[in-house]
């Protein structure tokens, strides 16, 4: 069983769907799911997936994990290592610097405070890069 986990949206996800045909997850917090309330660490998209695993009654898996889906995949695998027939990561992120990483906490905040959308238009403008640089 493969299951890619992604948080670009069902319209892009789907683009997978021949490669990963078995089952493509979406995180809370695209342009198809509202932020969930409380949901603000990885180890909240890690429980979403653990959750949808258990209701599908997969119990092994190789975990793909695209983007921001990889950081997901890379909570899971630490907690749920033994769940994994194979991890694979895929234009994800790994130790970020300072810079970017005030940039994504900057993000988080404003996600945080008033919701995905100003985020989302930003990253259509150079303002996305101001906030990613810090």
């Amino acid at each position: 069983m493969s299951v890619l986990t992604t948080r670009c949206g069902i319209g892009r996800s789907l683009l997978w769907h021949r490669i990963f045909g078995s089952c493509v997850t979406i995180c809370w917090g695209t342009a198809v799911q509202r932020r969930a309330p409380g949901v603000s660490a990885i180890g909240d998209f890690v429980a979403q997936l653990k959750e949808l695993l258990d209701f599908l009654e997969i119990s092994k898996l190789t975990l793909v994990g695209l983007s921001m889906g990889g950081v997901i995949a890379q909570g899971f695998a630490a907690d749920a290592h033994e769940r994994l027939d194979k991890l694979i990561l895929m234009n994800t992120v790994y130790r970020r610097t300072d810079a970017e990483l005030k940039g994504v906490r900057s993000r988080l905040k404003i996600t945080v405070d008033k919701g995905l959308k100003p985020v989302a238009d930003l990253r259509l403008t150079a303002g996305f890069m101001s906030i990613q640089a810090g």
